[in-house]
């Protein structure tokens, strides 16, 4: 009988050890998986940013193309190649 309790004992053994594998594996994994979303979201972050400014750098060309234009416009150079376009004058 006391070999069986043995056994038994040496079996419960082997699965706890197992199941604390098993554990120490999950516990592995759902840190690599906190890391890459914490990388995730600097890189979302970042993206962000950089949306941001070429938003901005977008806003700006419109106003500057359009000022460039009025500017064109009222100096009489509509039909002409020269002025803005960086032609000879001509």
């Amino acid at each position: 009988m006391a070999t069986a309790v043995s056994f038994e004992n040496q079996t419960q053994s082997a699965k706890i050890q197992q199941l604390q594998t098993d554990v120490n594996g999950v516990v592995v994994q759902m840190k690599d998986n906190l890391g890459n979303i914490i990388n995730r979201g600097v890189m979302l972050d970042d993206l962000e940013g950089k949306t941001d400014d070429l938003q901005h750098s977008a806003e700006q060309f419109q106003v500057k193309s359009h000022q460039i234009g009025r500017k064109f416009c009222m100096s009489g150079n509509m039909n002409h190649s020269s002025g803005a376009m960086g032609g000879s004058g001509g």
